[in-house]
């Protein structure tokens, strides 16, 4: 048997025997271990820390220009509005919603009422909590910076498929606000490493709803999204030793 296919036998067998010790481990570390992440762990800290302040959270949402459906990072901004508002439900100030989209918009005002119904506080919802604020992506940086001029934000939520003109709005923001960005557009990952603080990319994007849940040690999504992670690797080191055996 050749070094490099023992070698290869070497690294399966600790990654299996690593695997099965995680499965052993208290629900608790396990879950911590798998996901609390920075992104994660700083966003959470906004939320709560806006709720103390009595500060203002902004969310920008953005769809596809000149798309005829919600993409992807679209939708889930979408879910992550919902459980947003329903987090924010008891704070001085509400969230404020804006979107790139007339559609969107009205969608981003149910999402807002959905997560306040869930906190039995629908009468508090103000139908200008969600404002469009440009479709082109330059008109869309220059609405936000007008309808935002003079508000102070305990932290700005960039969500969906928006490109490298967020750094427009980023650069405009005071230095004492959160910016967390969660983009599926490669330009504007890069761009968001040097104007946010925090930067959810790749699938990523799709644990948000997840990452705002209040409890998140009770949740399972997230975990098992890690989980599928490390299988596929396993799966592929697998196939390598595989492919020199036969």
């Amino acid at each position: 048997m050749s070094s490099s296919l023992t070698g290869l036998f070497i690294i399966l067998g600790v990654l299996v025997i690593y695997s099965i010790s995680l499965v052993c481990q208290k629900r608790k570390k396990y879950t911590d271990l798998f996901y609390e992440k920075k992104s994660a762990k700083n966003l959470r800290y906004q939320i709560a820390n806006s709720i103390e302040e009595g500060a203002m959270v902004h969310c920008d949402i953005c769809n596809l220009e000149g798309a005829g459906f919600f993409s992807e990072g679209t939708l889930t901004a979408l879910h992550t509005t919902q459980k947003l508002s329903n987090q924010l439900s008891s704070a001085d100030e509400p969230l404020l919603l804006t979107s790139n989209d007339s559609v969107l918009t009205f969608f981003g005002k149910e999402a807002i009422n959905q997560g306040l119904k869930k906190s039995g506080l629908e009468n508090e919802f103000d139908p200008n909590q969600s404002i469009f604020a440009g479709y082109s992506p330059l008109s869309h940086q220059a609405g936000i910076i007008g309808i935002l001029d003079g508000e102070a934000s305990a932290f700005h939520l960039n969500i969906g498929a928006f490109g490298p003109e967020i750094a427009l709005q980023d650069s405009a923001f005071d230095s004492s606000e959160g910016i967390i960005a969660a983009g599926d557009n490669l330009a504007a990952q890069a761009v968001s490493y040097v104007t946010a603080d925090d930067v959810f990319i790749g699938e990523e994007i799709f644990e948000l709803p997840q990452v705002i849940q209040e409890k998140p040690e009770m949740d399972s999504g997230l975990i098992a999204m890690d989980i599928i992670r490390f299988g596929i690797i396993i799966a592929l080191i697998s196939g390598a030793v595989l492919t020199f055996l036969f």
